[in-house]
């Protein structure tokens, strides 16, 4: 009997920490309210969409992102990060920009998104995308996004530079 009991008490043990492991939220490499830690946190989301991998991307356990408006809305890292896993294939993202404002902790970015593939129609787009985000201690807890697809292309360019910092 003791036996059963042990091997219950050691198999709700074991299955707590393979859960806590699989939750575990990306930790940021900095945590403080400066121009590159904000950037940080905003390319890795950038990246996430750039890749269709949200593994890597600094979301805060409660973060909350919006897109067109309040159009669609999703809640949760883990909502965000699944999200981040249907984007279509690109080559990559160019001319992007960051304006920061430190007292509030936001975080603008300009860029254009090269898809190679567009889900919808199968054709190539550049995607035109603007995204705040608030970011506290190295973590995204918001997320806004406009976006505008340009069809028929999969290379662009704004006419602007991408930020050198």
């Amino acid at each position: 009997m003791w036996t059963n009991i042990r091997l219950l008490f050691l198999g709700a043990v074991c299955s707590l920490f393979f859960v806590r492991a699989d939750a575990a939220e990306v930790k940021p490499r900095c945590a403080e309210a400066s121009r590159d830690c904000m950037i940080q946190a905003a390319t890795s989301y950038l990246d996430g969409i750039t890749h269709a991998d949200g593994s890597n991307v600094l979301l805060a356990p409660n973060v909350r992102r919006t897109v067109q408006g309040g159009k669609f809305v999703t809640e949760g890292a883990e909502a965000i990060r699944k999200g981040l896993s249907g984007e279509p294939p690109m080559s990559g993202r160019s001319n992007t920009r960051f304006f920061i404002d430190a007292t509030t902790h936001n975080v603008i970015a300009f860029t254009l998104l090269h898809v190679t593939a567009n889900l919808g129609t199968g054709k190539p787009a550049v995607v035109h995308l603007v995204e705040r985000f608030k970011v506290e201690r190295g973590l995204i807890e918001e997320i806004e996004g406009i976006f505008s697809n340009e069809e028929g292309v999969s290379e662009g360019n704004s006419g602007w530079p991408d930020d050198t910092e």
